[in-house]
This record gives structure tokens, C-alpha cells and sequence, in this order.
């Protein structure tokens, strides 16, 4: 597991502040619509408003940025 772990936050280091904006929105956008299909309900707006408004602030406040 340590291996892993290593190798995926590696991945992420290299990633650039909006390659980093998009994965979390898209991510997020991803288990909303999931818990969607799991509960039966319709949740399609909004996992896209979710995923775009968490796109735009990770990409706006830089919340993937090294200090």
C-alpha cells in the first residue's frame, strides 16, 4: 500500500494547478452522480454544479499549490 501511495502522490506533485482543479471537480462531479445512482434519484444538475463550482475553487484559490 505504501507503494502505492507513493506512486499516486507522486502523480498528483506534478500535476498543474488546473490539471488539479479539474481531477477534484470531475472527481467530485463522478461520486455525486454514483450516490445518485445508488439512492435512484436524479442528481445529474447537481453533480455538475458541484463539480464546477469545486473546479473553479480549487482552481481559483489554488488549493493544490505547494505553500
Amino acid at each position: 500500500m505504501t507503494r502505492l501511495r507513493r506512486l499516486i502522490t507522486h502523480w498528483m506533485e506534478d500535476l498543474s494547478r488546473a490539471e488539479y482543479a479539474v481531477l477534484t471537480g470531475g472527481f467530485v462531479a463522478g461520486f455525486l452522480l454514483l450516490v445518485g445512482v445508488l439512492r435512484r434519484d436524479s442528481l445529474i444538475v447537481e453533480a455538475l454544479a458541484m463539480g464546477t463550482s469545486m473546479t473553479v475553487c480549487f482552481y481559483w484559490f489554488g488549493l493544490g499549490d505547494e505553500p
